[in-house]
């Protein structure tokens, strides 16, 4: 939205709520928030606004207005991206997110649920989603040679 619009939009907020005084910060305010939001949309979030009985004494703040709406830059994002689940977690996420970060560390939370599994340790899938991808491949790295460990000293008692 430009600053005219944001004008307009509080000249016809205005007409609604008459006690509510408008000035140069209110106007600002109003604008850094809306400033990434179609105006057509914002106007229409007004009129919505504005037909529910609850709020006629209530005036609306910005974020009223752009509840349910998406920015011109999540827009223009979205035009290139699409949301899949992940067919591991079934988690919903923009494809760009689950090629980028996501599938590796999905498919490294698995493994180590399933290795820890096998010593008696149980963990959830949310438990181990906290930790980043470099902590949980460090863990694993570890999981990995301390079983090479067990291993060698298995064959060793062997022979």
């Amino acid at each position: 939205m430009s600053e005219s619009e944001v004008s307009n939009l509080l000249d016809r907020v205005k007409l609604h709520y008459q006690h509510l005084s408008l000035s140069d910060e209110l106007l600002e305010e109003w604008f850094r928030v809306l400033k990434k939001y179609n105006s057509d949309e914002v106007f229409n979030n007004l009129d919505k606004y504005l037909m529910i009985e609850k709020n006629r004494d209530r005036i609306p703040n910005p974020f009223d207005l752009t509840d349910g709406l998406i920015t011109e830059n999540q827009k223009e994002k979205l035009k290139n991206d699409y949301l899949i689940d992940c067919n591991l977690c079934h988690k919903t996420m923009l494809l760009s997110e689950y090629n980028s970060t996501h599938y590796k560390k999905c498919l490294l939370i698995k493994a180590l649920i399933r290795k820890l599994a096998k010593e008696g340790t149980k963990v959830t899938y949310q438990d181990l989603d906290n930790y980043s991808y470099e902590r949980l491949d460090k863990l694993y790295d570890k999981y990995l040679e301390k079983n090479k460990k067990i291993r060698i000293e298995g064959i060793r008692k062997l022979c």
